[in-house]
């Protein structure tokens, strides 16, 4: 019986919306800079998927971004996603695909994420890439 409780929840956390994810993807897709910039809050990190440097200002979160969405070709997409949420965030967790071209082939990563959202702003964005 634990099992299908289990599995019911985990169902209904996947069913749950996820606007800010959903305008991050919308905002990546049309590689617009400043509208992916405004989604975090002042005081962000993010931990970014093709980046070892941790970006803890706007202007270290905007220089990722810049370099990103700058990937000729670049679309995301959401594979599935979790959502929690609690009496001041939520936390929005899952997997989402990148594609891009590069020198003349199809690139992919897939990622692991977890957006820690505060007043529908990213509070903490981290995205390491899925193993192999």
């Amino acid at each position: 019986m634990t099992p299908l409780v289990a599995q019911s929840t985990a169902d209904a956390r996947l069913q749950v919306a996820h606007p800010v994810i959903d305008h991050w993807l919308v905002a990546v897709n049309d590689h617009d800079l400043e509208q992916v910039c405004s989604l975090y809050l002042p005081d962000a990190i993010l931990l970014p998927t093709l980046s070892q440097t941790i970006r803890d200002t706007p202007g270290s979160i905007r220089d990722y971004f810049v370099q990103f969405l700058a990937k000729p070709g670049l679309r995301a997409s959401l594979e599935h996603c979790y959502v929690q949420e609690y009496s001041e965030i939520k936390i929005d967790s899952g997997v989402y695909l990148f594609t891009w071209q590069e020198n003349g082939h199809t690139k992919a990563a897939k990622a692991r994420f977890t957006f820690v959202i505060k007043d529908n702003k990213i509070a903490e964005h981290h995205s390491s890439l899925v193993p192999f």
